[in-house]
């Protein structure tokens, strides 16, 4: 639907990954918020800040959404 792929479940908890905040936020200015937006509204790639996606995307499918750009 839409491109996206299906959440596979891996059997991990939905949020699982330990991050630094700040570190995540120069990699996304420098790596993602040309295509995707300085807020992720959306630009040449999808937007990320919508809330459904966040609220049912476990941190699996996210990190294997991003490492696959």
């Amino acid at each position: 639907m839409g491109g996206v792929p299906s959440a596979e479940s891996d059997g991990a908890p939905a949020r699982w990954v330990k991050a630094d905040a700040s570190a995540g936020k120069r990699l996304f200015a420098a790596m993602c918020a040309g295509c995707h937006g300085s807020k992720g509204e959306g630009f040449e790639g999808p937007a990320l800040n919508n809330q459904g996606l966040l609220a049912s995307a476990s941190d699996t499918y996210l990190i294997k959404t991003v490492s696959r750009g």
